[in-house]
């Protein structure tokens, strides 16, 4: 049995050990001028205009085709969907209950219609500096840009 002096000081030595000095990744900002996610923030309206117009062929540029379509829950198989099928399929995901609020229906549609600007901060936005979420939108770093490559659909 260790004593309680003996104890404490371990606990103390493992401590200062484990957290004393943050690593670089732990002390910086976490979305600053130059960071990947920039990048992301920057090809956003692009994508949000592609949607909200219902432009096809600019929405198919943007988007690594076939796209991926995953249920809400992983153990659905992901389908793959060709370059014809990508309006219909982004037409289902925007109608779709977003899941962001509780007290209204808030569309995915209504969702990306109020998120003109975003950031790490943003509700229903995850980012980092190879793949980025929005809502039901997943996007990776491909070359200079980033694409669409996956969607998630709940399936009737």
């Amino acid at each position: 049995m260790i004593r309680r002096p003996c104890l404490i000081a371990v606990l103390t030595a493992f401590l200062v050990i484990s957290g004393a000095s943050p690593s670089p990744a732990q002390t910086a900002p976490m979305a600053s001028a130059g960071q990947p996610s920039d990048i992301f923030r920057a090809h956003w309206p692009a994508f949000r205009n592609a949607l909200l117009s219902g432009n096809n062929e600019q929405l198919a540029a943007l988007t690594r085709v076939p796209l991926e379509v995953r249920g809400v829950d992983d153990s659905t198989p992901i389908r793959k969907i060709a370059k014809d099928q990508l309006a219909l399929v982004i037409d289902q995901v925007l109608s779709q209950d977003s899941g962001t609020s509780l007290r209204e229906r808030v569309t995915n549609r209504t969702l990306v219609e109020r998120l003109s600007d975003i950031d790490r901060t943003t509700r229903a936005v995850s980012m980092t500096d190879k793949v980025s979420r929005v809502g039901p939108f997943q996007f990776q770093k491909m070359g200079p840009g980033w694409k669409l490559v996956r969607v998630y659909l709940e399936e009737d």
